[in-house]
């Protein structure tokens, strides 16, 4: 769930808003949300299935407004982040900076070993609700 707030950022301000769940492609769950406002869309980033798998990953869905349910985008415009992308294992974790225009992320440092994760950063572009890596 979504949830505006007061000033004093803890009590609730109307009722939260219901964001995407898990479809069977985000494996057992989907975590880390990052919202980013851009040019009047909201970009929800978050990262599906296990940091510990291979298969750990960076997706997004979209909204124009914070009082709606979020849109998933679909392939190929995601995973923005996966297996393979610029030789990475397990990218996830994703949180975009204040100009919406840098992606962080973290990785698997050697393979597929999840012991071992670094971070990475990434220029993004977002336009129509559709995000990508440049």
């Amino acid at each position: 769930m979504l949830q505006k707030l007061q000033g004093d950022w803890m009590t609730p301000d109307g009722a939260p808003t219901k964001i995407p769940d898990r479809d069977d492609n985000d494996g057992p769950l989907i975590e880390v949300p990052s919202l980013d406002l851009r040019d009047g869309t909201y970009y929800l980033f978050s990262s599906s299935n296990c940091y510990s798998t291979r298969d750990y990953d960076v997706s997004y869905a979209t909204a124009k407004s914070l009082n709606v349910i979020f849109d998933k985008a679909h392939a190929p415009a995601v995973p923005l982040l996966q297996l393979g992308n610029f030789s990475l294992s397990g990218p996830g974790g994703a949180d975009v900076n204040q100009h919406g225009n840098k992606i962080a992320f973290h990785a698997n440092l050697y393979g597929d070993d999840a012991a071992s994760r670094g971070m990475w950063v990434a220029t993004i572009e977002g336009n129509n609700g559709e995000v990508k890596i440049v």
